[in-house]
C-alpha cells in the first residue's frame, strides 16, 4: 500500500481550547478543509480516550472525503483505533522506533524539533517529516525552549539541506507573517509548508481564514521551491512593463497610505496625485490597521521616527501583510544613529517588506556595510552598488532599490541600472521620499512583479526631473519643485520610451 502522498502546504493543528464560543471542533475542521487545509493533526491533550476516538472518527471521515491525511498527536493507541494516516510525536513522547513498530511502515510519523540537534536526531531515527519551531512567540502552548526565529529556522535548513525530509515551521504563524516565514527562511533548502493553530481554530470563519492563508502560501512556495525564471529580462521589455503599469495606475487611482516624514507630507501627497493615485496621510494607531487594509499600497518612511510612530508602523504593516497590500519602506538615515539602525533592521524582521528603497548609505547599512553618513545623507558612492542591492534583495526576498547618480533595483535575480535624473534633485528636500511615493503608486498596480514598480519609480522620477530642470521657467530649487510635480503629471508613454536610460546589470 505504501505511505500516502502528503501536501504539507497548509497544515492545521487543532486545539479545541481556542474555538470560539458555540463552535464545535468538527464544524471548524470541516470548514477549514473546504478552505484548502492540506493536512490535519488532531491534538487533544486533555480529552479522555473514548471521546478522543469519537471525535477522531468524525474528523477522519471529513479528511478522507477531502483526500487529506489525518495525524494524531502523541496517542499511538488512538491512531491505531482510527486507522488514520499517522502520528505526530514530540521530544517527550514515544520514541520514533517504537512508534514505527506499532504503526508499521506505511504510516506517517512526524516529529517536533526545536533545534538542529533534534532535527538531525529525527532524521537519523527515520521521521517522515519535521515540525520545526517555535518560529514566533505563541500563546497556544507553553514554550519551554528558545524561540528560533527566522534566522534560526534558516540556519537549521542550511545544515540539513542535503536531506530531502520535508520540514514545516510552527509557532506564532498567522496571516501577517506567513509569507515572511516561508520566503525569508529559504536557501539551499526551503520549508515544505506551515503548521498553524489559532489562525484557523480561533476564527469564526475558518473556511475564509484557510482560503486567505493558502493564497499567501502557494505563491511563496512556488517562489522558494520552483525558483521561477523571471519573465522580464531585456530593458525594452521592462520599459514597456513600466508604461503598462503607469497606464493602469491612472485608470485605477489606488489609495496610497503614508506614514511618512513630517518634512515631506505635502510633497508626497502632491506627487501621489500627480502620478494618478489618491494619498492618505494616516499615522494614528487607532486607524492605522483599517486604513492599511483598504489601501493599494503602504509607505513606511523612517524620516520622523518615535516609539509611538514606530508602533503605528508595525500595526499598519501587519495589517498590510495580512491583506496582501504591498509595503514600500524608506529607511531614512538608517546608518546615521543607533536608533535608526535598530529600527530599520528591526522592521525587516517584524514585517514582510515588498520593496525597500534607500540611498547608498541606507542600503549598505541594511546589508551590514559601513559607509559615512551626514544626517540622512550618505557621503560617497559605492563601486559595487548593484551587488549590494542584489544581496539585500536575495537575503530578504524583496525588491531592493538604491538611489544615487546611477539608480539600481534588484529582486535578487534581475538587477537593473537606471541612468536618468538631474543633479538639482538633490537640492530639494525630500526628493528621495517623493521617489518612494512614486514607487508605491506603481506597486499598488504591479503586484505580480514589484521590480517593475521600483524600476518604474526611478524612470518616472528621473525623466520628470530631467525635463523639469530643462524648462525655461525653472530658476532654481523652488521653481524646480513645482515643475517636477508638473512633469510627473504630464509623463506619457512616448516620453518614457524616448528618454528611458535603462540597462540590465544581471
Amino acid at each position: 500500500m505504501g505511505k500516502p502522498t502528503v501536501d504539507y502546504s497548509l497544515y492545521l493543528v487543532t486545539d479545541r481550547g481556542l474555538l470560539p464560543e458555540g463552535v464545535s471542533l468538527v464544524d471548524n475542521v470541516r470548514e477549514a478543509l473546504n478552505g484548502g487545509v492540506t493536512l490535519v493533526q488532531l491534538r487533544e491533550k486533555n480529552t479522555e480516550t473514548k471521546e478522543f476516538i469519537e471525535v477522531g472518527r468524525e474528523i477522519h471521515q471529513l479528511t478522507k472525503q477531502a483526500g487529506v491525511p489525518l495525524l494524531i498527536n502523541d496517542r499511538i493507541d488512538v491512531a491505531l483505533a482510527l486507522d488514520c494516516e499517522g502520528v505526530h510525536i514530540g521530544q517527550d513522547d514515544m520514541p520514533i522506533e517504537l512508534a514505527r513498530q506499532f504503526l508499521g511502515p506505511d504510516k506517517i510519523i512526524g516529529v517536533t524539533a526545536s533545534n538542529l540537534e533534534e532535527c538531525q536526531d529525527a532524521i537519523n531515527r527515520g521521521a517522515d517529516y519535521i515540525g520545526l519551531g517555535t518560529v514566533f512567540p505563541t500563546q497556544t502552548k507553553e514554550i519551554k525552549k528558545d524561540i528560533l526565529g527566522i534566522e534560526g529556522v534558516r540556519k537549521v535548513l542550511e545544515v540539513i539541506a542535503d536531506n530531502d525530509i520535508p520540514v514545516v515551521c510552527i509557532g506564532g504563524i498567522d496571516e501577517s507573517n506567513i509569507e515572511r516565514a516561508l520566503l525569508k527562511t529559504a536557501g539551499k533548502k526551503s520549508l515544505a509548508g506551515v503548521a498553524l493553530v489559532s489562525a484557523i481554530i480561533a476564527s469564526r470563519e475558518p473556511q475564509k481564514a484557510a482560503e486567505r492563508l493558502i493564497q499567501k502560501i502557494r505563491p511563496a512556495l512556488k517562489y522558494t521551491l520552483e525558483k521561477p525564471i523571471p519573465s522580464v529580462n531585456e530593458p525594452q521589455e521592462m520599459i514597456e512593463k513600466v508604461i503598462q503599469t503607469l497606464t493602469k495606475l491612472r485608470e485605477v487611482h489606488p489609495l496610497i497610505h503614508h506614514i511618512t516624514n513630517f518634512v515631506v507630507i505635502n510633497d508626497n501627497a502632491n506627487v501621489a496625485l500627480a502620478m494618478g493615485a489618491s494619498p492618505i496621510m494616516a499615522d494614528a494607531k487607532e486607524e492605522a490597521a483599517q486604513i492599511a487594509q483598504i489601501s493599494g499600497a503602504l509607505v513606511i518612511n523612517a524620516g520622523s521616527i518615535s516609539p509611538e510612530r514606530g508602533d503605528t508602523m508595525i500595526i499598519a504593516g501587519k495589517s498590510a501583510n495580512s491583506h496582501n497590500v504591498p509595503i514600500v519602506f524608506d529607511p531614512v538615515g538608517a546608518g546615521a544613529t543607533t536608533l535608526r539602525q535598530d529600527f530599520c533592521g528591526g522592521l525587516l524582521k517584524q514585517l514582510h517588506l515588498n520593496i525597500v528603497k534607500g540611498n547608498s548609505g541606507e542600503i549598505a547599512t541594511l546589508v551590514g556595510r559601513k559607509i559615512k553618513m551626514r544626517g540622512v545623507d550618505s557621503l560617497g558612492a559605492l563601486s559595487d552598488a548593484g551587488e549590494i542591492v542584489a544581496e539585500l534583495a536575495q537575503r530578504e526576498r524583496i525588491v531592493a532599490a538604491m538611489s544615487g547618480a546611477i539608480d539600481f533595483a534588484s529582486d535578487g535575480k534581475r538587477t537593473y541600472a537606471v541612468e536618468n535624473g538631474h543633479p538639482i534633485l538633490e537640492a530639494i528636500t525630500g526628493s528621495g521620499c517623493c521617489l518612494t511615493t512614486v514607487i508605491a503608486c506603481l506597486a499598488a498596480v504591479s503586484k505580480d512583479d514589484y521590480l517593475v514598480a521600483a524600476v518604474g519609480g526611478f524612470l518616472c522620477m528621473g525623466i520628470a526631473g530631467e525635463i523639469a530642470a530643462a524648462r525655461e521657467d525653472v530658476k532654481g530649487p523652488g521653481t524646480f519643485r513645482s515643475a517636477l510635480i508638473d512633469e510627473l503629471y504630464n509623463l506619457s508613454p512616448e516620453t518614457i520610451r524616448k528618454n528611458a536610460k535603462l540597462r540590465l546589470v544581471v
